[in-house]
């Protein structure tokens, strides 16, 4: 497909389809030759859904805390819709930066779960089964080479992916 020129959406969501089709049958065909592929490919994905399913929890945990603020604000504004509180200079530069600080700098936010989750990882291996701890490390470097071809081949497929941003492109 030409990607140079002005394409439909529908052409877009049907090239991502494509590409995306495609991933799917390289990496079975190459789980199908290689078992110790497939055991690395496996893990990965399994890496994958559970940070999806970590973030999912925070992210739900985010909406919540700013719902109940919001709640909050109105009930607090419904009550005695005569006297709004109003807020200081501080107060408005403070909530600013704040939310400065979230939009300059969303991976410094989601380093923090990541690095506490880390963190807690690295104690639980401290108190782990030395023996299991051997034989996992031994496991992780025998799948080393097949976790960097999986990582280049999914680069590869990933660029191939046309942006669907809802705008033009």
């Amino acid at each position: 497909m030409d990607r140079s020129r002005s394409i439909s959406s529908g052409e877009a969501r049907a090239w991502n389809n494509e590409v995306e089709q495609r991933r799917r049958e390289y990496h079975e065909q190459r789980c199908a030759d290689n078992e110790l592929y497939r055991r690395a490919y496996e893990r990965l994905q399994e890496e994958r859904r559970q940070m999806q399913r970590q973030m999912g929890k925070y992210m739900v945990q985010i909406a919540d805390a700013v719902n109940e603020d919001c709640q909050q604000r109105v009930n607090s504004v419904m009550e005695n819709i005569e006297q709004q509180p109003v807020k200081t200079h501080e107060e408005v530069m403070r909530d600013r930066a704040l939310m400065d600080s979230v939009i300059k700098n969303p991976e410094e936010w989601m380093a923090q779960g990541v690095g506490f989750g880390l963190g807690f990882a690295i104690a639980a291996m401290m108190f782990a089964d030395s023996e299991k701890m051997k034989q996992r490390m031994k496991e992780l470097e025998e799948e080393r080479p097949y976790l960097e071809e999986i990582k280049r081949a999914d680069d590869s497929f990933d660029k191939e992916l046309i942006c669907m941003s809802g705008f033009e492109w």
